[in-house]
């Protein structure tokens, strides 16, 4: 893992990534399709090996005993006596040969069941990439849980009553509220706000991690104009899939400045993290966002909008680079932060420096602090607060998120928020600024699989240490907040109007 503090790529990959692969993967044996192909043959031949029972055991028991000693707080929200009861009827399930897939189908669940979001194994892709190559297939729809109740958000079948707005009521005979229960036990997540989130953007992937391909399911709900139907859909290709699923979500991933009117600019920083071989070279960046609030400044605007929706957040590196340019007082994103002492984070501190991934020298400093402590310690870090930009950006800030503003970013909206620097617009973020997160990874030895740990736990800045999201200032509909994003962001705009020329929106 690249995270410092509260590092992301989080929950599972992102659409865009995987869409990525899966572009590469597919393209025919030409001068650029070589590695990718070769990597797409390695991936078959890893999907199809199996693993003993003796080794999947053994990984099992090495994923429990170092969750143990590496989780900062492994017992946070069960029990000591319920965790090691669900490790050990995981155990006694593991009774024959099974492949790498059916092994993660097997841990994740035990994961998960600590109710800690940055808790996870990494999706499999390489089995995904290599199910999308022989035509596996998915569920054509995307869901968004409001309490009981399940509806479609985008859909994939064009001309049938399974439209954005339908009500599911059952998948396959049973209450849709079931399946997506299944589904919810594969989901690492603080509370189930956070877990429904995550089902919203990732459900089909989950449900073929779950239950393999969807070859035919019957779907009975009511359509957007609340008429019943009762119909039979057939999954449709993972290659079809995911290019459409990334295109509604891709231009929230993406950098952006523009002047909406003569008083008001408009941001959207992207992730805070860089994409490709060096994820924390803040250097582009930095270039970006300079040369954004120096086009602000010079247009003059009075106010500008910070778009963090769908942002899957990166390091507080990148976005103090940001804050800094509307902050009034020196900032960081937490007063109390502190990591655990272990084996697998000295080794991990090892791994990083060796490969001269420490741009900052934090990773020299807290490799420093556990040094001096004995495993299972716990140490304060003490963070260097970020500096003001002078001149900097003396107008009104308002900071736009949704339930999809996860990790960093989720603290970014908060700090904003706790110092008076701005205000937050949207809908309560489903991550939580005060959490166990600072992640760290490790891989288990026979099956290779990757678990992601909270190596932190950090306290956001006005000190409440309650397990909620980002209550927005201004609040949008959340039955709106899906909707397409420039619906969202006209909604924002009219709140920011009324916030100012009526007094805030109740």
């Amino acid at each position: 893992m690249f995270g410092i503090f509260r590092m992301s790529c989080f929950r599972v990959v992102r659409p865009l990534l995987i869409s990525s692969i899966l572009a590469c993967v597919a393209l025919p044996a030409t001068a650029g399709a070589p590695a990718a192909n070769a990597q797409a043959a390695a991936s078959n031949t890893q999907t199809q090996s199996r693993l003993t029972v003796a080794q999947a055991r053994a990984d099992l028991d090495a994923l429990f005993d170092t969750l143990e000693a590496a989780h900062y707080d492994l017992y946070a929200y069960r029990s000591r006596e319920q965790y090691r009861a669900a490790f050990r009827t995981a155990r006694a399930s593991l009774t024959d040969p099974m492949t790498r897939l059916d092994l993660v189908r097997v841990m994740q669940p035990l994961v998960a069941f600590g109710r800690i979001g940055h808790a996870r194994l990494e999706f499999p892709v390489s089995e995904y990439i290599a199910a999308a190559q022989q035509g596996g297939t998915v569920l054509p729809f995307d869901i968004r849980v409001e309490g009981e109740r399940v509806f479609v958000t985008h859909s994939y079948l064009p001309g049938t009553s399974i439209a954005p707005g339908a009500e599911l009521l059952g998948l396959d005979g049973a209450p849709a509220s079931a399946l997506v229960a299944e589904v919810s036990r594969f989901v690492s997540a603080e509370r189930p706000y956070m877990v429904n989130a995550q089902l919203e953007r990732y459900f089909p992937r989950w449900l073929w991690l779950i239950k393999g391909e969807i070859r035919d399911m019957e779907v009975r709900g009511l359509d957007p104009q609340g008429i019943p139907f009762i119909a039979r859909v057939s999954g449709l290709p993972i290659m079809q899939v995911e290019p459409r699923k990334s295109a509604w979500t891709e231009v929230l991933a993406s950098r952006d400045v523009k002047l909406i009117d003569a008083r008001t600019a408009y941001l959207r920083p992207g992730p805070f993290f860089e994409e490709g071989k060096n994820p924390m070279d803040t250097g582009r960046f930095r270039e970006f966002i300079d040369a954004a609030f120096a086009r602000i400044l010079e247009a003059g605007s009075q106010r500008v909008l910070v778009d963090l929706r769908a942002n899957p957040g990166g390091d507080n590196s990148f976005s103090d680079l940001m804050v800094a340019w509307f902050a009034d007082r020196p900032f960081r994103f937490s007063d109390d932060f502190s990591i655990k002492a272990s084996p697998a984070l000295r080794r991990q501190f090892e791994r990083s420096l060796a490969d001269k991934q420490d741009q900052t020298g934090i990773v020299t400093r807290m490799a420093g602090l556990i040094a001096a402590r004995k495993d299972g310690d716990t140490v304060r870090v003490e963070l260097p607060k970020a500096s003001v930009r002078q001149p900097r950006f003396t107008g009104q800030v308002y900071v736009l998120v949704d339930r999809h503003s996860y990790s960093n970013a989720t603290s970014v909206a908060a700090m904003i928020q706790d110092y008076g620097f701005g205000k937050v617009i949207g809908e309560e973020t489903a991550d939580v600024p005060t959490s166990y997160a600072s992640s760290a990874s490790f891989t288990l030895p026979h099956s290779g699989i990757s678990v992601t740990y909270p190596k932190g736990y950090f306290v956001r800045p006005n000190g409440d240490r309650s397990v909620r999201g980002v209550l927005p200032d201004l609040r949008i509909a959340p039955e709106f907040m899906h909707q397409d994003p420039a619906t969202v962001l006209d909604a924002a705009l009219a709140l920011i109007e009324r916030d100012q020329n009526q007094g805030p929106a109740q």
